[in-house]
């Protein structure tokens, strides 16, 4: 039997495997653009994560993080905003969450015409806390040297600066006083009008004689007595030379650590020859001799913020921070924070010395101690601030 030819089969199914090919390949077209947009979105939020936790590392919590979302955006040449989620303040660190947009045109049988990709990212810095308990104030027994090489212009600037100090009501600190020569001049314990008997105890006081600091070191102990688990105890040790009695000295010093246990801050005022001694009684009872406790003055301002430098250290202790946290000290930044999360960014000051009346800090990268400036220091104290301190490059954690 014949068979019929059987026009048009072949023709539908070109066609309809043409479509099918088609709109594959348009969709692969428009999955591998969108594939391309989600990497470009993940660059920007991994760029504005980083930038902005390093903005918060560099300018504190509040600070503008246009700039950083603004920046994030050149990591791609497709227009991609960028923004920040959330902020995560924890004691040890601090983490930005971003999320980027872009934008994909495709067709509209697909994504309806329009697809929006979205990545997100995480980044942290590193941080530390310190706060400080001012229901404790310390106790501090200045042991002034009143010898003859003092007369004139070195009891003159020492009487100066030490007054302008107690003078200083931002900062509670309990006083007594023992001024020494070859003899004791004066002294004055620990009490509720402390203060304004040492001032005029300075005017009525005169430099003269020899150089005796164990009979400061003697009345130290005394006004302590033993330890009592009481506020932390202090000796500021000012003087100009070489005892007359070294071996004396050096045992008076001794005895004071080994009885009452204060930590001992020596002012230095003058020539260096007499240094060696000036360092050795200078420190903690079981640190003793440790230069970190020892401030040579050369003048009235050297000596002033000298004595900044010591009252900071002793109304804001400041635990040092964690070496094995640290990867970069440049990187060290400081702030004062209240319980809302407001900050003051601090100045970073080299030395402390340099410049006491300003809100700043000291960092000490070989030691990792940090110290404030008597000035951030009445803060913390007063108004129950902490100090956050933040350092570390930004890392990337999602």
């Amino acid at each position: 039997m014949k068979r019929e030819p059987q026009r048009g089969s072949v023709s539908p199914l070109i066609v309809y495997g043409s479509v099918i090919t088609c709109v594959m390949a348009i969709g692969g077209a428009t999955i591998g653009r969108v594939v391309h947009a989600k990497r470009e979105a993940q660059k920007v939020a991994d760029a504005a994560a980083l930038l902005a936790a390093d903005t918060v590392r560099e300018q504190g919590l509040r600070s503008n993080k246009t700039g950083a979302l603004q920046l994030a955006q050149h990591n791609s040449p497709i227009p991609t905003p960028a923004s920040i989620d959330a902020m995560d303040d924890k004691p040890l660190v601090l983490e930005v969450a971003t999320r980027a947009v872009q934008s994909v045109d495709t067709p509209r049988f697909i994504f309806d015409g329009n697809a929006q990709v979205k990545a997100v990212a995480r980044a942290k810095i590193d941080q530390e806390r310190r706060y400080i308990d001012s229901n404790n104030p310390a106790d501090v027994v200045l042991v002034l040297d009143y010898s003859g090489s003092m007369s004139g212009q070195p009891i003159s600037t020492l009487e100066d600066a030490i007054t302008r100090h107690l003078n200083d009501q931002r900062i509670v600190l309990e006083y007594a006083a023992a001024l020494f020569s070859d003899s004791l001049v004066g002294e004055v314990p620990f009490g509720p009008d402390a203060i304004h008997k040492i001032l005029e105890m300075f005017q009525n006081s005169d430099a003269g004689g020899g150089t005796r600091p164990e009979i400061g070191f003697d009345k130290a102990r005394e006004f302590f007595g033993p330890p009592d688990g009481g506020p932390p105890r202090f000796v500021v040790f000012v003087s100009d030379g070489e005892p007359n009695d070294p071996a004396a000295a050096t045992a008076g010093s001794t005895a004071m650590w080994d009885t009452a246990q204060p930590t001992v801050m020596t002012v230095h005022i003058g020539a260096s020859a007499a240094s060696q001694f000036m360092i050795s009684v200078s420190g903690k009872p079981d640190d003793r001799g440790n230069k970190d406790y020892y401030f040579p003055v050369t003048d009235m301002e050297s000596m002033r913020r000298a004595l900044a430098q010591i009252i900071s250290k002793i109304a804001c202790p400041l635990e040092k921070l964690t070496k094995e946290r640290i990867k970069d000290p440049t990187t060290v930044r400081a702030f004062l924070q209240d319980r809302n999360g407001n900050e003051i960014l601090l100045k970073r000051i080299e030395d402390l010395a340099g410049n006491s009346e300003q809100l700043g800090f000291f960092f000490n990268p070989n030691t990792y101690d940090i110290n404030v400036t008597i000035e951030a220091c009445a803060l913390m104290r007063n108004e129950k601030r902490s100090l956050v301190v933040r350092y570390n490059r930004a890392v990337l954690i999602q």
